[in-house]
């Protein structure tokens, strides 16, 4: 079995770019593949939804008072690390502003042994003001013989997207969440961005950019010579034609109003 985790609460949840998220899940009609949320405080008509897309609904198990995403974390290795054995892939996600167009997981690193994965956005973090700023303010909350200098030059890692195997994901969401425990600024794209790049050299450990179609970051689609949009909405490799498996942020674009309509 194979998973897909997110957290959804609140408002977010009768957002029509939630509902065709779930949507999108079910299109891809695969037995063994499992959608996990957890949320909570939603509308009833949200929680319906929710449960009718297959989704298994989770209620966090303790909550941390944190104003950030950072809960999330915690979440996310508490269930994998209760579960690892039954799971053989894991995929991390945000609900609110993602399409799945097609089975994730049949991303070529995935039969290749892969530990972790990361998903580049199409800047460097030089190039983002952004960026820059949050991993500067992550730099200084970290002690000096582990700050880097050529931080600039490394890609934009998105916070929400990990994936890779369930026990090397356990253990990796359990690290995100200790080093985002720590007191100072810098949000959690900030941190993972500095695990992406300090181990992007180890086996099994690997940043996926926008030349690869596995997940698109619409923020960057009017600047991005690599990607292009299709007349349905989807977003494809520019050079091959072949669809990114995820569209996040596809809000953001002119896909919204065709992609509403085939998963609203």
């Amino acid at each position: 079995m194979d998973v897909i985790l997110t957290v959804a609460y609140g408002k977010v949840c009768d957002y029509p770019t939630y509902r065709a998220f779930l949507n999108s899940f079910q299109a891809i009609g695969r037995p063994d593949l499992k959608l996990v949320i957890v949320g909570g405080n939603m509308s009833r008509s949200a929680r319906v939804a929710t449960q009718s897309s297959g989704a298994e609904l989770l209620e966090s198990s303790a909550r941390l008072n944190d104003p950030g995403n950072k809960q999330r974390h915690w979440d996310f290795a508490e269930y994998l690390c209760r579960n690892q054995h039954s799971i053989r892939h894991v995929l991390t996600v945000d609900s609110r502003d993602t399409i799945l167009q097609s089975d994730p997981f049949t991303f070529a690193a995935f039969d290749a042994g892969v530990r972790v994965l990361f998903s580049a956005e199409s800047v460097l973090i030089k190039d983002d003001p952004w960026n820059q700023q949050d991993q500067t303010a992550f730099h200084r909350s970290i002690r000096r013989a582990c700050r880097r200098e050529s931080f600039r030059n490394w890609p934009v890692i998105n916070g929400g997207f990990v994936a890779g195997s369930a026990t090397a994901i356990a253990d990796f969401q359990l690290t995100r969440f200790a080093v985002d425990a720590r007191e100072g600024d810098g949000t959690d794209q900030g941190s993972l961005a500095a695990l992406a790049n300090w181990t992007r050299d180890w086996p099994g450990y690997q940043i996926v950019g926008d030349n690869q179609p596995w997940v698109f970051h619409g923020h960057w689609l009017a600047k991005c010579e690599r990607a292009a949009v299709r007349d349905d909405g989807f977003v494809v490799v520019r050079s091959t034609g072949e669809p990114y498996r995820a569209f996040h942020q596809w809000d953001r674009t002119a896909s919204l109003e065709p992609l509403l309509r085939r998963f609203g």
